[in-house]
């Protein structure tokens, strides 16, 4: 076990090495997403984009939170047939709302998933255009590697780039 673990020490201090040596660097996507403020843009984007819809489901949500208190005032003074009645907009109402809600989820998800992939693009032409300018060889993102010198990570330098577009 002791021997596997040096094995291990030593070939992560090699790739390491390797990894410095080669011209490879190193970014962390999830910092850079975070921090540019076309994420930021994005998501401002996407809530005045949605907001019409947000505010007819609270509509909705509200109508049906006003007939069922109303449903429960009123329930002693209402005969079966205004009770089924009641009954059937408080379940219409849910439809709706469900409708809505699921319609807006999915657009959402659709519109995120778009914005997001311009991001990328964004993202990948600023790595390729510093690691050009700077001479490296190969840019690996942090999540697929165990252990690079910090030196090697140029995600500020991405962030900084992006941020003056």
């Amino acid at each position: 076990m002791k021997k596997l673990v040096a094995v291990a020490t030593v070939g992560l201090a090699l790739f390491a090495g390797v990894v410095q040596a080669s011209g490879i660097a190193v970014v962390d996507l999830g910092r850079i997403v975070k921090n540019i403020p076309q994420s930021e843009a994005t998501a401002d984007l996407l809530q005045k984009e949605f907001s019409d819809r947000v505010v007819e489901i609270q509509n909705v949500e509200k109508q049906m939170a006003s007939k069922q208190e109303e449903a429960r005032r009123n329930e002693a003074l209402l005969t079966d047939e205004q009770k089924i009645k009641v009954n059937r907009e408080l379940q219409e109402l849910e439809a709706s709302l469900k409708l809505k809600a699921k319609a807006l989820q999915q657009d959402g998800q659709r519109r995120q998933a778009e914005e997001n992939k311009k991001i990328f693009i964004l993202i990948q032409r600023a790595i390729s255009e510093i690691a050009e300018k700077e001479g490296y060889d190969a840019v690996v993102d942090r999540q697929t590697i165990l252990y690079a010198k910090p030196n090697s990570d140029i995600s500020a330098k991405v962030v900084e780039h992006l941020s003056k577009k």
